[in-house]
């Protein structure tokens, strides 16, 4: 399900687009290099030139396993774009898949890959799904309980009553017809 204000095919585009193009990446590093293209020493170079002085960087330069390892997470998360573009139950994997890889880059290189996260999460995560449950799950949390059952006159229940009056907003209808 997507939002009522964006038509369907725009989302599909979107999901198209973005798999296509990260599914592409790693099938060309598939028919370039092959699977030898992660065996972690590109990965190792590409760290102690470009990378960020820190643990991590550290710790991918000195263990070529660990190199490798982030390469071939590399690989099959780029390459499972193809998957996501047509499977809607692997697509929330795929693109948890892409954010743990650009939050990497991020952490390793430094390089802003915000905006490619921000869209893999709208596009590929079931936002529309989460969100509203996620509402009722805190109107439900938050709402006044029982007279029998007061909160606590401690300022633990005075700020719970607070957020609970704050949050009743939630079920009220703001717009009158």
């Amino acid at each position: 399900m997507v939002h009522p204000a964006v038509p369907r095919w725009v989302y599909l585009c979107g999901v198209f687009y973005v798999g296509c193009f990260y599914g592409l990446s790693g099938l060309m590093k598939w028919l370039t290099s092959g699977p030898g293209w992660a065996n972690g020493v590109s990965m190792q170079l590409w760290v102690r030139l470009f990378g960020h002085d820190n643990w991590v960087s550290r710790w991918v330069v000195s263990d070529r396993n660990v190199a490798a390892l982030l390469q071939w997470a590399a690989l099959l998360g780029e390459t499972s774009g193809l998957l996501a573009v047509v499977s809607k139950t692997a697509r929330p994997w795929v693109g948890a898949a892409l954010i743990a890889f650009h939050v990497g880059q991020i952490v390793i290189f430094g390089w802003g890959f915000h905006a490619n996260m921000a869209l893999i999460a709208l596009l590929f995560l079931p936002f529309f799904e989460w969100v509203p449950a996620w509402v009722e799950r805190l109107r439900r949390r938050f709402r006044d309980p029982p007279a029998a059952v007061p909160f606590p006159p401690t300022w633990w229940g005075g700020l719970r009553r607070a957020a609970a009056v704050r949050l009743d907003v939630l079920s009220r209808r703001r717009f009158k017809d």
